[in-house]
């Protein structure tokens, strides 16, 4: 499944993404040491990456991204994560590919969107 989603457009990409989460308690950022997070940028606004797999994570690891690593952050450590992303004013590009963002959201859009994926994905 991992190579088919990662041809389809942003937004089913997103959702993807975000089902991942729920069922399996994991997404990945790319990082180089513990306070070094592999970011991008969108006009004047800093992107923190996140996929749903290890190895898609992995993959984009190049260019700018060279000797970064996949970290695998749970729900729950989402939570830090968030936090840090709201206080650095930075958005979230989930699921970019080859250097292409990805789906652009704030952190109140993607923790809105979380919430309505598990509602539908849970009886």
């Amino acid at each position: 499944m991992a190579k088919k989603i990662e041809k389809e457009l942003p937004q089913k990409r997103y959702a993807y993404t975000l089902e991942h989460l729920i069922k399996k308690d994991e997404i990945y950022i790319l990082i180089e040491t513990e306070n070094k997070y592999a970011l991008s940028k969108l006009e004047d606004k800093s992107l923190l990456s996140f996929w749903p797999t290890e190895s898609i994570a992995q993959q984009n690891a190049k260019n700018n991204w060279t000797g970064f690593t996949a970290k695998k952050i749970s729900i729950q450590e989402m939570e830090i994560i968030l936090d840090l992303i709201e206080d650095k004013d930075w958005l979230m590009d989930i699921f970019p590919i080859d250097s292409k963002t990805g789906t652009i959201v704030t952190v109140d859009e993607f923790i809105q969107d979380l919430n309505s994926f598990y509602k539908e994905l849970t009886p």
